[in-house]
């Protein structure tokens, strides 16, 4: 399995922390709860991580099972 993919999502879980505490520190003027906060952030890393993963196996699938050739011209014969 690729650690690139790991390293994004944890990147994403960093940024969702910052932005979460922003907006609650700053904009929403409320106590910035670090374990609701966590939680919220290993939910969207979790999402982030088996998304990708479904879209790369549901790739190849599409390279598998080409669109059939239509030919709307006249025939060559």
């Amino acid at each position: 399995m690729n650690n690139e993919l790991f390293m994004q999502g944890f990147f994403i879980f960093i940024i969702y922390l910052i932005f979460e505490f922003l907006e609650t520190k700053y904009i929403s003027k409320k106590d910035f709860k670090l374990k609701k906060a966590i939680k919220q952030g290993l939910m969207a890393y979790i999402s982030f991580v088996i998304a990708i993963l479904i879209y790369k196996e549901i790739e190849p699938m599409k390279i598998m099972n080409p669109v059939p050739r239509v030919f709307t011209s006249e025939p060559g014969f």
